[in-house]
């Protein structure tokens, strides 16, 4: 079992957050929303945090699915961000669909505190994230993942209708 963090329950970070509970990982999350953090706690039986800082204090993995830059600025490097929980080792998984500028923008303090950024925004348009089988997702990364991967394991995705394995391949560099 992993301890996660999940900051954002929106329309795809509510059900995403879900099957990584349902899955049997140690779940708490945040939202800007107290109440619909509550309903999620309710409905998965994860925990709910008052703070992005809180949710991430001891968490293997933080990910975080927000509105825009500003709003990832917020949760990540603000008042109570969640950078300033995270310990070396960690893993950060924004799954925003943000600017390159704000991904390079918080590469840099990740580096720093030798947390392992993932960019991993879920792919626009698709309108149907309630599925465990319907995710679309792409990723860039400030390190190697064949030198540390994530202890975490995901169900296998389709992208373009294809079946995707969520298995880690050799990179080729």
């Amino acid at each position: 079992m992993t301890r996660i963090a999940w900051i954002g329950l929106g329309v795809m970070g509510y059900p995403m957050a879900g099957h990584l509970a349902k899955a049997g990982h140690d779940v708490t999350v945040y939202n800007r929303s107290t109440a619909k953090a509550a309903a999620w706690a309710k409905e998965f039986g994860g925990k709910s945090a008052a703070t992005p800082a809180a949710a991430a204090t001891g968490a293997e993995i933080v990910f975080s699915c927000v509105g825009a830059d500003n709003d990832l600025r917020g949760v990540t490097v603000g008042q109570d961000g969640a950078f300033g929980a995270m310990s070396s080792g960690t893993y950060y998984v924004d799954c925003t669909t943000t600017s390159a500028d704000v991904a390079r923008e918080l590469a840099k303090p990740l580096q720093e505190r030798d947390v392992i950024f993932l960019m991993h925004p879920y792919r626009a348009g698709n309108p149907e994230p309630r599925t465990a089988n319907s995710r679309s997702w792409w990723a860039g990364i400030n390190r190697p993942l064949i030198m540390s991967p994530p202890p975490l394991t995901l169900s296998p995705a389709r992208s373009h209708g294809k079946a995707m394995s969520a298995q880690a391949k050799r990179p080729r560099w």
